[in-house]
């Protein structure tokens, strides 16, 4: 599944990064 994130456009692919979104650390931040 891949998330958008609604300020900047980035798109985080849950396939290519290989962490689900929904498991990730409550401190990530988009990184652009």
């Amino acid at each position: 599944m891949k998330y958008r994130c609604l300020i900047c456009g980035h798109i985080y692919d849950e396939e290519k990064e290989g962490v689900k979104f929904a498991d990730l650390p409550a401190d990530w931040k988009c990184p652009t």
